[in-house]
């Protein structure tokens, strides 16, 4: 995999690809609903800019610690995915309790235009 101290061309491009990828992945989901939610929408900006800009040291420079920091970037990033907590959605979209609901049953923030959109009550059959 190394050759004079640089990852080789086809490791080197695998891994930038997969970089990309999921940096594309996390700008979909960006786009598509996670930007209007506080702290998350910019965590997710900011995994999609480092994807893409190691992805691109990975590539271009094609050292060793490019890689090691490409690596530690995806782990990092898959952990997460896997640790992390489930998280309800709908359509794609993440569900949430609003915070002015301090008890089973309330909906206070039904219909609300917080954050960059309007929020609605989502119920379950049963």
């Amino acid at each position: 995999m190394m050759q004079d101290g640089a990852v080789i061309a086809g490791p080197r491009i695998l891994g930038a690809g997969l970089l990309i990828a999921a940096a594309a992945i996390h700008l979909d989901l960006y786009v598509t609903g996670y930007r209007s939610i506080p702290t998350i929408g910019g965590l997710f900006l900011l995994q999609v800019i480092a994807g893409f800009l190691i992805a691109a040291a990975v590539l271009v420079l094609g050292s060793w610690l490019a890689a090691a920091a490409g690596a530690v970037f995806a782990l990092a990033t898959l952990g997460v995915a896997v640790a992390g907590p489930a998280q309800a959605t709908y359509d794609r979209h993440p569900l949430y309790t609003y915070v002015g609901d301090t008890a089973p049953g309330q909906a206070n923030g039904n219909d609300l235009d917080l954050n960059g959109g309007r929020w609605h009550e989502v119920t379950a059959p049963g």
